[in-house]
Protein backbone atom coordinates (compact mmCIF):
# COMPACT_ATOMS: atom_id res chain seq x y z
CA UNK A 1 0.00 0.00 0.00
CA UNK A 2 1.29 3.24 -0.92
CA UNK A 3 1.24 6.15 1.83
CA UNK A 4 0.52 9.50 0.49
CA UNK A 5 3.15 12.80 -0.54
CA UNK A 6 3.05 14.99 2.50
CA UNK A 7 4.74 17.68 -0.07
CA UNK A 8 3.23 20.71 -0.57
CA UNK A 9 4.00 23.61 -1.78
CA UNK A 10 3.81 27.11 0.22
CA UNK A 11 4.10 30.49 -0.65
CA UNK A 12 5.94 33.36 1.03
CA UNK A 13 6.21 37.40 0.34
CA UNK A 14 9.48 39.33 -0.03
CA UNK A 15 10.68 42.46 -0.37
CA UNK A 16 13.46 44.53 -1.56
CA UNK A 17 16.80 43.77 0.35
CA UNK A 18 17.61 40.76 2.25
CA UNK A 19 14.99 38.35 3.14
CA UNK A 20 14.84 35.43 5.45
CA UNK A 21 11.96 32.78 5.68
CA UNK A 22 11.96 29.91 7.24
CA UNK A 23 10.99 26.67 5.19
CA UNK A 24 11.34 23.11 5.47
CA UNK A 25 14.70 21.28 4.77
CA UNK A 26 14.99 20.40 1.79
CA UNK A 27 12.10 22.82 0.18
CA UNK A 28 12.69 23.44 -3.83
CA UNK A 29 12.25 27.04 -4.94
CA UNK A 30 9.46 26.57 -7.89
CA UNK A 31 8.82 30.16 -8.77
CA UNK A 32 9.09 33.94 -7.74
CA UNK A 33 6.27 36.28 -9.59
CA UNK A 34 4.16 39.06 -9.13
CA UNK A 35 0.81 38.50 -6.98
CA UNK A 36 -1.73 41.35 -6.71
CA UNK A 37 1.50 44.01 -6.34
CA UNK A 38 3.51 41.31 -3.76
CA UNK A 39 6.68 40.06 -4.58
CA UNK A 40 5.81 36.23 -4.20
CA UNK A 41 8.18 33.36 -4.53
CA UNK A 42 6.51 29.54 -4.01
CA UNK A 43 8.73 26.55 -3.22
CA UNK A 44 7.66 22.82 -2.77
CA UNK A 45 8.16 21.27 0.69
CA UNK A 46 7.75 18.30 3.11
CA UNK A 47 5.89 19.03 5.63
CA UNK A 48 7.73 16.53 8.30
CA UNK A 49 11.38 18.34 7.98
CA UNK A 50 12.66 20.33 10.23
CA UNK A 51 12.98 24.52 9.42
CA UNK A 52 15.74 25.76 8.40
CA UNK A 53 16.71 29.92 7.11
CA UNK A 54 16.38 30.55 3.46
CA UNK A 55 18.52 33.86 2.36
CA UNK A 56 17.14 35.73 -0.33
CA UNK A 57 18.05 39.03 -1.83
CA UNK A 58 15.44 41.39 -4.15
CA UNK A 59 17.73 43.53 -5.90
CA UNK A 60 16.12 46.81 -7.63
CA UNK A 61 17.12 47.46 -11.03
CA UNK A 62 19.74 50.48 -11.13
CA UNK A 63 20.93 49.76 -7.94
CA UNK A 64 24.23 47.91 -6.65
CA UNK A 65 24.44 44.89 -5.06
CA UNK A 66 25.90 45.02 -1.22
CA UNK A 67 28.52 42.85 -0.79
CA UNK A 68 27.09 39.81 0.43
CA UNK A 69 30.25 37.47 0.24
CA UNK A 70 30.69 37.22 3.81
CA UNK A 71 27.14 35.31 3.67
CA UNK A 72 27.96 33.34 0.22
CA UNK A 73 27.24 33.85 -3.26
CA UNK A 74 24.32 34.94 -4.86
CA UNK A 75 22.82 32.51 -7.54
CA UNK A 76 20.14 33.96 -9.63
CA UNK A 77 16.28 32.77 -9.43
CA UNK A 78 13.75 35.00 -11.04
CA UNK A 79 12.66 39.17 -12.40
CA UNK A 80 9.93 40.47 -11.30
CA UNK A 81 8.23 43.48 -12.85
CA UNK A 82 5.79 45.28 -10.61
CA UNK A 83 3.40 48.78 -10.76
CA UNK A 84 2.70 47.83 -14.46
CA UNK A 85 6.03 46.73 -15.53
CA UNK A 86 7.41 50.03 -14.27
CA UNK A 87 9.36 48.68 -11.62
CA UNK A 88 11.86 45.75 -12.00
CA UNK A 89 13.16 43.44 -8.95
CA UNK A 90 15.62 40.75 -9.03
CA UNK A 91 15.37 37.94 -7.08
CA UNK A 92 19.04 36.10 -5.74
CA UNK A 93 19.36 32.68 -3.31
CA UNK A 94 21.91 33.02 -1.27
CA UNK A 95 23.85 30.43 -1.18
CA UNK A 96 26.25 29.29 1.62
CA UNK A 97 30.04 28.78 0.30
CA UNK A 98 32.10 26.40 2.28
CA UNK A 99 35.90 28.46 2.85
CA UNK A 100 38.37 27.36 4.49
Amino acid sequence: MKTLSQKIIYKSILTPGHNTILVPIGSELLSVKNQSGNISVWYLCELSNAHERLQLYVGVTGSYLPDLSIHGELNFIDTVLLDNDTFVVHVFEIKKTNKD
